[in-house]
């Protein structure tokens, strides 16, 4: 499968492949994943980052994303609505156990991954696999 990618967008399809390539030797290797990050040697492509909308935090050469950008780029290829459940899992437990007025874990958590919003974690996961560039964050 081609991924309906054209030749000119070499560099934009291997910039999303080492983002998947660390995000795969994260998870096999017993990372905590709410806390992943992609590392510093990674240079991303402008055109990803432009097309994704995804907000690395090293802004001039593009490197370092979090968990919520590292799933867009995957969501690229793949279908993540089998996330939408654990997920809404955790946020609900989060909120029954360990909200208070001055501490709220699903915040500091959501935070943490690279999106406090929990509306854009559903919106990105239910629209994984389709048409990124009409997508909006």
């Amino acid at each position: 499968d081609d991924f309906d990618l054209l030749p000119r967008d070499r560099e934009f399809f291997l910039s999303m492949l080492d983002i998947i390539h660390e995000l795969r030797n994260k998870c096999a290797h017993g990372s905590l994943i709410n806390r992943f990050r992609t590392s510093n040697s990674i240079i991303i492509n402008n055109k990803v980052v432009n097309e994704l909308a995804l907000e690395p935090c090293n802004k001039s050469p593009a490197s370092v994303l979090k968990l919520f950008d590292s799933l867009k780029v995957l969501g690229y290829f793949e279908d993540l609505t089998s996330l939408r459940r654990p997920l809404k899992a955790i946020i609900y437990r989060n909120n029954r156990f360990f909200k208070r007025r001055t501490y709220d874990l699903n915040d500091r958590l959501l935070s943490r991954m690279g999106e406090d919003s929990y509306k854009k974690w559903k919106v990105m996961i239910k629209n994984s696999k389709k048409d990124w560039l009409i997508a909006s964050f």
